[in-house]
């Protein structure tokens, strides 16, 4: 038995209802006490002291509503979902799609995963890799691994899932989140079977009967990943000046990572050293400070 929520607020109802037999509700009233309801609205007006033909009329209005209920039987759209998006992150995206761009042209080829050719995860996992974020290796088992969003929250470098060739509820497909677009829309770059790195657009008749979920690891994996780096520091000081003016990079950093540890910005370093991309290499002396 599927469970709806009814939200009662200063008057506001908040209701979930759908042509199904056995469909229960939970209502939350303003002083925050919950109890259940039949899916007769006869019995949720009697409770809640309101016309069962006012409480119908704003079901109407309230559909979207049924997909933060139900998210496995939309889009996943989730209302809930955590929108914490920080200009860390943001810079972090836009280093990202920079990078993912460079590969555009590289042709597909299955179980691959870089530099020459790709698959779809072996992209994908590829991108992060180079900014320090670990990716499964399956578009499967990444749609497992990253935090789902709803399609509403969606931002520059998160993952969008499809499914394959047969239109299915199942993983097949992954591209990484170019630009969000004000109608719902977006720009996403992947590896495609017939044209290997591309970018694409979600309204493409390909795509669009075939777009499972979306899911974000920038900021989910932020905090565990300079953990990691920070212990990493401690475990295996690097070449710095005793000013800690200057890095000597080490394999797996990313600009990204030692503008965290250092407190600065990745735009930062790349002026004080001339860098015009994000590329770096192990054993590269950085100038931190000027």
């Amino acid at each position: 038995m599927r469970i709806a929520k009814i939200v009662v607020s200063s008057g506001l109802f908040l209701i979930l209802l759908w042509p199904r037999i056995g469909l229960s509700a939970q209502v939350r009233t303003t002083s925050d006490s919950l109890y259940a309801v039949a899916d007769s609205l006869y019995r949720m007006a009697e409770r809640l002291q309101q016309e069962a033909d006012s409480l119908a009329a704003l079901s109407d209005s309230l559909a979207d509503s049924f997909k933060a209920a139900f998210p496995d039987e939309t889009d996943l759209i989730s209302d809930d979902a955590d929108d914490i998006y920080t200009e860390a992150d943001r810079l972090l995206a836009d280093s990202l799609i920079t990078y993912a761009r460079q590969y555009i042209g590289r042709p597909y080829r299955y179980a691959t995963h870089g530099p020459n050719t790709f698959d779809c995860s072996g992209y994908t996992s590829f991108v992060y890799a180079h900014f320090g974020i670990r990716l499964s290796r399956s578009s499967s088992e990444q749609g497992h691994q990253a935090k789902h969003i709803g399609r509403k929250h969606i931002r520059k470098g998160d993952l969008v899932f499809f499914s394959g060739r047969r239109i299915s509820k199942h993983i097949g497909h992954v591209g990484i989140v170019v630009n969000p677009d004000t109608a719902g829309g977006f720009t996403f770059i992947h590896a495609a079977v017939q044209s290997g790195v591309c970018i694409s657009h979600s309204t493409e008749a390909y795509y669009v009967p075939r777009i499972l979920s979306f899911g974000r690891v920038i900021n989910d994996q932020r905090q565990s990943e300079v953990a990691a780096d920070q212990q990493a520091e401690v475990q295996k000081p690097a070449a710095k000046s005793s000013a800690g003016s200057t890095y000597t990079v080490r394999q797996g950093d990313s600009l990204y990572a030692i503008a965290r540890r250092h407190n600065t910005t990745v735009e930062r370093i790349k002026q004080l050293n001339g860098l015009s991309s994000d590329n770096i290499r192990p054993g590269q002396r950085l100038k931190l400070k000027p």
